[in-house]
């Protein structure tokens, strides 16, 4: 869940791979309040987000391995990256070039950086992406191997929202700069 930075909307999503948005001034449905956007997810949508400095841009992420931008207020979709093939180089990777399964690209969490500029993504297959959303079209900024498993939590803060910070199944919790494009740094699971 989450609530627009200007407090007007609150969006959900679902297991049953929907994203709905609510209007908290008219948040009764016969009044209009609560919109179901277009179902493009194929599997649990994970997290969907408000872009900040935006009154109408959103994302979603879903566990088909699909980030996708919208406009809630049209209440369709500007565009979608899918990871499986992102990450495959067109072919949805099942291995690794030691012959290793892999984890597939699901989207675990995401995040919008640096005043709404990017969304990063963390990955099943322990990837974090981070892209640029620009005013025709979404480009890929970095794709870094982040964790040695499932990329699992994300969250973003620092001046502006520039720093990420993830953490994943390998038990370690990272420090990403935005701007910089690096691992500022990082700390595993144990208490020592």
């Amino acid at each position: 869940i989450d609530v627009h930075p200007a407090g007007r909307f609150m969006v959900t999503s679902d297991d049953g791979n929907r994203v709905a948005v609510l209007d908290l001034d008219h948040p009764s449905p016969a009044q209009g309040g609560l919109r179901t956007l277009v179902r493009v997810h194929q599997n649990i949508v994970s997290e969907a987000r408000f872009r900040p400095n935006s009154t109408s841009d959103m994302a979603s992420a879903s566990l088909d391995g699909t980030l996708c931008m919208w406009n809630h207020l049209k209440r369709r979709p500007v565009s979608t990256l899918d990871f499986n093939f992102a990450l495959g180089g067109g072919q949805r990777p099942e291995r690794d070039a030691g012959g290793k399964m892999v984890n597939p690209p699901l989207v675990h969490a995401m995040r919008f950086v640096s005043d709404g500029a990017f969304v990063a993504a963390a990955t099943g297959s322990g990837h974090v992406m981070l892209y640029e959303w620009g005013a025709r079209s979404t480009t890929a900024v970095a794709q870094v191997e982040a964790h040695g498993g499932m990329a699992t939590l994300m969250a973003a803060g620092g001046h502006r929202n520039n720093v990420i910070v993830t953490s994943g199944v390998d038990r370690w919790v990272k420090l990403w700069a935005v701007e910089e494009g690096e691992e500022a740094g990082n700390g595993d699971g144990d208490d020592d």
